[in-house]
């Protein structure tokens, strides 16, 4: 999580120059799927499965989370804004991510 919040928190002066080529719904769409997806490995490597309340957490979260740097990049943050459409993006690469591990974990839940 740390790496995600320092790249949704960067000054727009520091932004890496290969991201800031990117369209930023895609810039965070990936970002925070990164994020989920290390959240839900890290959890399968603790527990060998994952729960539907896990995924409902984790969703949970990242929903909090994102509207939280949004309003923090839109307004203690110089030269970054924050927006309904970031935050948007931002749950499509969670969602996204839930959606594939949910599936590829499928199988361990109905086995147990």
């Amino acid at each position: 999580m740390v790496f995600v919040t320092i790249m949704l928190l960067l000054p727009s002066a520091n932004i890496p120059s290969g991201l800031a080529t990117l369209p930023d719904y895609v810039v965070h769409a990936c970002i925070m799927a990164i994020g989920a997806f290390l959240w839900y490995w890290g959890r399968f490597r603790l527990r060998g499965t994952l729960s539907k309340k896990v995924f409902l957490r984790v969703v949970g979260f990242f929903l909090v989370y994102s509207v939280l740097t949004e309003f923090i990049q839109a307004y203690l943050i110089a030269g970054r804004s924050g927006t309904v459409s970031d935050v948007i993006a931002d749950m499509t690469g969670v969602l996204t991510v839930s959606v594939i591990v949910f599936a590829l974990t499928s199988h361990s839940r109905n086995n147990n």
